[in-house]
């Protein structure tokens, strides 16, 4: 019986149907253990504070009472509404599995797309979705605020995988809608460039048509950025200067960055001389490089990267240094920088006189899960600091008497990537501890000039994120005191010493507490 059975085809149905069905989808050898284990490792700590709110959440997601800034002056698109619909719904913890599952199915929809790169074999397609999930880019999406990006990142990569599968109604109809939607992302508009590119190619190849004949099938799909920006203007326009998209002048950072980047790109992919020794891995070189510049444009447009001589280094500082929500700004990195830092490792596989790429490869992967458990241990200490002044709010108990609160913060040196909380982030807490009536209509202040009748919440810590985990690993308390002083007059002026670092790369690693 038992060898009918295990010969059986209803055995064995059910894992053929599975292996049929990744064969077709491009999926079939998608390293699955090593970038489900590499990803929790690296980014599994946004679980661990996953009920906690950052920067601009308390205003857009929790109590939206504590400012008059009006977000729809931004012209954002209407649908990242619903956002905050699904929050109140399934609250943060939930928002924040969405944002760890929308990043790891990018990396699947990307395996997918690699079929088509034909100068990228078996081996390094795994190689460069790993480094697409784990590189230290976008610690940012921590904070629900850019929950949207999380959602645009998603659907433009399956959008682009739809792109790749056999043409049907319904594959073009899935892939129109989805990059459109993934346009909320304003910086996606420029990265469409890529897939627009790309498919172009792979239709000369296999179906010979002309550019012409290309862009007259596909003349609605290339217009998608066109449209949204003719609705964005009419229907849900900016009133004030955030992105600015209709009225930017993009000639010089087109003809300085574009233009050559994509010249180098097209020169490098249609050298067909494979025979040619690191041929493949210049090409990769070449994609990459011009992906990272294809992702830098916008912010480039707008000002934040300035294109001087200082670009790489302040594209490592918000990489590496305090600079709080600003590695937002490098979410479309990880592609470029896959490429590129594996199209370098990989010229050493034909070099017996360089180091293994096997160990170059794996030294670059610890690095990346050694800076992201660093970033994660910033955070996890952070919220434990909010916590405890909850904790310390709560059994002090509320005062009809007062209106004043002086925050005072002597342990701003182990705020995550160097993060300032600014009087949204300290109501939020007063909200947490006494709900939304002391929270709207406390006044907050962080000296000791806010008057009389002010509750002195003095904060102090530990100065360094590992002093932090050495406490709680020993004392299982990481060491953070809140003194609260209802006394008129206990804020002092020499209280105020904490010393804000902004923007450096401190020596090792910049949680070290290290200052340069």
């Amino acid at each position: 019986m038992s060898e009918s059975g295990l010969g059986s085809p209803a055995a064995v149905s059910t894992p053929s149907r599975l292996s049929l069905f990744l064969d077709r989808a491009g999926l079939q050898g998608f390293p699955w253990v090593s970038a489900i284990v590499l990803y929790t490792i690296s980014w599994g700590w946004l679980l661990v504070v996953g009920n906690s709110y950052w920067a601009a959440d308390w205003e857009v997601y929790v109590i939206p009472e504590l400012t008059t800034f009006d977000f729809g002056t931004l012209g954002l698109a209407p649908w990242i509404n619903t956002y905050v619909l699904i929050h109140d719904i399934v609250g943060a913890f939930a928002m924040r599995m969405l944002i760890f599952l929308f990043y790891f199915l990018a990396s699947v929809f990307l395996f997918g797309i690699l079929k088509e790169f034909k100068f990228v074999s078996f081996w390094q397609k795994k190689f460069i979705v790993i480094f697409f999930l784990i590189l230290p880019f976008n610690t940012a999406k921590i904070a629900l605020m850019v929950f949207h990006y999380s959602v645009a990142y998603f659907l433009f990569f399956f959008a682009w995988y739809c792109l790749t599968l056999p043409d049907s109604f319904l594959r073009r109809a899935l892939s129109t809608i989805a990059f459109f939607l993934s346009f909320s992302m304003h910086s996606l508009l420029f990265f469409f460039a890529i897939p627009i590119y790309l498919d172009w190619t792979i239709k000369h190849r296999l179906q010979k048509l002309t550019f012409l004949q290309w862009i007259k099938r596909n003349l609605f799909f290339l217009s998608l950025p066109l449209l949204y920006l003719v609705l964005r203007n009419n229907f849900w326009p900016e009133t004030i200067s955030y992105h600015n998209l209709s009225k930017v002048s993009v000639v010089m950072p087109f003809v300085i960055l574009v233009v050559p980047g994509f010249l180098f790109l097209v020169y490098s992919l249609s050298n067909r001389d494979s025979a040619k020794s690191r041929s493949n891995e210049r090409k990769m070189i070449s994609f990459g490089l011009a992906t990272i510049l294809l992702g830098l444009l916008p912010y480039i447009l707008h000002g934040f990267f300035k294109l001087n001589s200082r670009l790489p280094l302040d594209y490592l500082t918000v990489l590496f240094g305090r600079t709080s929500w600003y590695t937002r700004h490098q979410t479309l990195q990880p592609l470029g920088a896959g490429f590129f830092l594996f199209g370098l490792i990989s010229l050493t596989k034909s070099n017996k006189r360089l180091l293994n790429a096997d160990y170059l490869a794996s030294g670059a992967i610890f690095a990346c899960l050694i800076l992201n458990l660093g970033f994660g241990l910033e955070h996890k200490v952070d919220y434990e600091k909010q916590k405890r002044v909850v904790q310390s709010l709560k059994s002090v108990g509320h005062s009809d008497l007062l209106v004043n609160y002086v925050f005072i913060d002597q342990a701003t040196s182990i705020n995550a990537r160097g993060q300032v909380m600014y009087e949204r982030a300290w109501s939020g807490l007063i909200w947490q501890a006494y709900g939304l009536g002391e929270a709207t209509t406390i006044k907050i202040g962080t000296n000791c000039s806010v008057g009389q009748r002010s509750r002195l919440v003095l904060i102090q810590g530990p100065e360094t994120q590992w002093q932090a985990l050495k406490n709680w690993v020993r004392d299982r308390d990481m060491g953070f005191k809140v003194t609260i002083d209802d006394t008129p007059g206990a804020c002092k002026p020499e209280m105020v010493t904490a010393e804000r670092v902004f923007g450096a790369i401190p020596i090792l690693f910049y949680f070290t507490g290290a200052k340069n």
